[in-house]
């Protein structure tokens, strides 16, 4: 695996002026992103995004190519986050957990979207999650 580092993107949030992702440097500004996004709603995993040196830091400029993948988050009620990642990771999605249980997933080009929509739909009727959906592509 190609070694990561971190870089920054603007997000429109009260009291959030930025979010960090891990990206692999695949030119000397363009990035293909490396992590779930939790907050940017802009961005999805494998996107390549073109970054601006600002204060030592990366910061995201502008998507260049999209990867293809769409992004949900996932806030558990009352199901484990565990089992929910587990049934997420079985239908071929990245996913990771974030603070108080908080998931991020990345719905791949090749996973069933529909499917997955429908199941975590059921669940956020019945109560059992709270479901705010990122970047779709």
């Amino acid at each position: 695996m190609q070694p990561t580092t971190t870089i920054l993107t603007r997000v429109v949030i009260p009291g959030v002026e930025s979010e960090q992702l891990r990206a692999q440097q695949i030119g000397s500004n363009l990035f293909v992103v490396a992590s779930v996004p939790f907050v940017d709603t802009t961005l999805a995993l494998g996107d390549i995004v073109e970054c601006v040196l600002v204060g030592g830091a990366f910061h995201v400029d502008r998507v260049v190519v999209r990867g293809g993948a769409s992004t949900v988050r996932v806030l558990p009620e009352d199901e484990s986050p565990h089992e929910i990642a587990a049934t997420l990771l079985a239908f071929g999605c990245r996913v990771e957990l974030g603070p108080g249980g908080m998931l991020a997933a990345s719905i791949g080009a090749d996973c069933p979207r529909e499917g997955i929509a429908e199941w975590l739909g059921g669940l956020a009727e019945q109560g059992a999650i709270q479901l705010a959906p990122g970047y779709m592509a």
